[in-house]
């Protein structure tokens, strides 16, 4: 028993004096305690010039966001007119589920859509951008592969 008693509090005072050490730095040999508090100087920044840039990042991804609206309502509008020329219409089996599966990801990127809030800049915005236009893109492919008289299904 005497000697667990002994340990812990071998063990209590070790981290007593390490603690103390790492507070107050360890002392050097002639006995003094070197402290290195030396902070590099930087030129002030006032609260303006931050505001400022705030500013105007916020205004940068406004437009990059407005830009992604637009695009996000080509795209729907893209699917909706694909969904009416595919309606009826019989294709193979493996094209049909190539086509329903191209379909399915663009209106994934419409339902739901991130906000802007969501968006930490605006090289988020400008990639969530061209994923709509790649989606976009193969839509129009899509539809431009499909046979040009559809009226007789």
């Amino acid at each position: 028993m005497n000697i667990v008693r002994s340990t812990v509090v071998l063990i209590g005072l070790a981290s007593a004096v390490a603690g103390a050490a790492l507070y107050f730095g360890w002392p050097g040999r002639d006995g003094s305690i070197t402290v290195d508090a030396s902070v590099p100087a930087s030129p002030p920044v006032t609260e303006g010039a931050l505001n400022g840039a705030a500013e105007t990042r916020r205004l940068a991804m406004q437009v990059a966001y407005a830009d992604l609206e637009k695009d996000r309502l080509l795209l729907n509008r893209q699917l909706g007119a694909l969904n009416a020329k595919l309606w009826g219409l019989r294709v193979p089996a493996a094209r049909a589920h190539s086509i329903q599966s191209d379909m399915m990801a663009a209106k994934s990127l419409i339902t739901n859509p991130p906000l802007l809030g969501a968006f930490e800049d605006t090289a988020a915005i400008t990639r969530e951008r061209e994923r709509v236009g790649s989606a976009l893109a193969r839509l129009e492919e899509i539809e431009t592969a499909l046979p040009a008289d559809t009226g007789g299904r």
